[in-house]
């Protein structure tokens, strides 16, 4: 078993460079396939070239420099990028859902056909369209161990919260958003992967809860492994605000209702600007409601997407990071705003809330409660004091995450359901 390859397969990004890492340094030989990726005579390093700015620097983070070049395989590479393209340029988000579910389910299948043709000991998949991937293997070849990576919360308990704040917020704005909650045959197989999974990694104890409370049966099949931050690139605060200086918000993600950012304008956008400055890092759509109402507010920054080598002193430059998230996974900013240094306030639902303590290192509020939010912003203004100790027990909370440990915690993971034969 030893000598055969498992297969990682993600059409993206997220945390999978990591993985890799995980696999490479337990001396598991693998095979990853993903659609875009800058490695020699690709598509993606050709146009490369012709690419500037930021531009530039996101498509040379498609690569992980820790794998080598023959280890990656690319299916469908013409088709990721032109989803990004079509992201890129406005196309509507329905347009986009056609093409990625026709991309996505060519790049599942080959995927499958791979592992099964090269007596693949497991597959690690990541959630959302990988149905036809592993009924594919268990119809063919059940003995391949399907291991789904569930980044985010299950489908259905994320519609059951999206439903409720469209009563609280008496706006149906987050269905467009996220119609394909609404498409019965779409959930059924978003369901249907947590069944046909042998095994199911999760981030935080959110997603964990988000699947037992639709699949009981789910239980013995997970494997909570939080996900880690490396504390070398961010680096404490310098300095606190004075008592004259406004609290100065973070916040970092899509500029959209999942991540919460309706509430988060509607609170700030009640603050004058002497008190409260929100600044947001993030892609967001010129024409989208959220930015044509708040773009004119004093207090509050849209700065676009913020590359990751810069990253770092926005975090330094801000006082606390909020994240009104209405589902996550385990949201990397919030960890690598902790390593920053600064207090994170978050809802329950973001997956960094296993790491809050309220009053030490910030707060979880209730998702899709201003109440909650605006309280808590209260809280900081009237406390600024307590920001230097809160600043220091943020950078300590993150001490069990870090990616050494995930590495640590994947390697002993697949060396007990069968997947390493020796560690090194």
């Amino acid at each position: 078993m030893k000598n055969r390859e498992v297969v990682v397969a993600h059409p993206g990004k997220q945390h999978v460079f990591q993985l890799l890492i995980a696999l490479k340094k337990a001396n598991v030989p693998f095979r990853f396939f993903t659609t875009v990726y800058d490695k020699e005579s690709s598509l993606t390093n050709i146009l490369k070239r012709f690419l500037k700015g930021k531009d530039f620097k996101k498509a040379s983070s498609r690569r992980c420099e820790q794998v080598d070049d023959s280890q990656v395989s690319l299916i469908g590479e013409f088709g990721g990028l032109l989803l990004i393209l079509l992201a890129k340029i406005g196309v509507s988000k329905s347009i986009r859902d056609y093409f990625y579910l026709v991309i996505h389910k060519r790049f599942a299948t080959k995927v499958a056909k791979y592992a099964i043709k090269n007596n693949s000991p497991a597959v690690i998949l990541f959630d959302s369209n990988v149905y036809d991937s592993f009924l594919l293997i268990k119809s063919n070849r059940p003995d391949i161990k399907c291991i789904l990576d569930v980044t985010i919360a299950s489908r259905s308990y994320m519609k059951t919260i999206y439903e409720r704040d469209m009563q609280i917020t008496n706006s149906k704005e987050i269905y467009e958003e996220q119609r394909h909650l609404w498409n019965e045959r779409k959930m059924e197989r978003y369901e249907n992967e947590f069944l046909l999974a042998d095994h199911l990694l999760v981030g935080s104890s959110f997603v964990k809860n988000s699947i037992l409370a639709n699949c009981l049966e789910c239980e013995d099949k997970i494997r909570m492994i939080p996900y880690g931050v490396d504390t070398s690139q961010f680096h404490q605060r310098e300095s606190l605000p004075r008592k004259q200086e406004p609290l100065k918000l973070f916040f970092v993600g899509g500029i959209n209702r999942r991540k919460g950012v309706h509430h988060l304008l509607e609170v700030v956008s009640l603050y004058d600007s002497d008190q409260v400055a929100l600044t947001l890092a993030g892609g967001f759509d010129a024409k989208s409601d959220l930015y044509e109402k708040y773009k004119e507010y004093p207090n509050i920054h849209f700065e676009g997407f913020v590359t990751r080598d810069v990253m770092s002193e926005y975090y330094k430059k801000s006082d606390v990071f909020v994240l009104p998230s209405l589902a996550e996974g385990l949201a990397l900013v919030g960890l690598e705003a902790l390593a920053s240094g600064l207090p994170v306030i978050c809802t329950q639902n973001s997956g960094v809330n296993d790491l809050i303590i309220d009053g030490q290192n910030g707060f979880v509020i209730k998702s899709s409660s201003t109440d909650d939010l605006r309280g808590r912003i209260d809280w900081f203004l009237d406390n600024k004091e307590r920001l230097n100790y809160m600043s220091q027990n943020a950078r300590n909370s993150i001490s069990d995450y870090d990616w050494k440990d995930y590495h640590y915690k994947i390697a002993h993971f697949l060396k007990d359901i069968g997947c390493i034969v020796h560690e090194s």
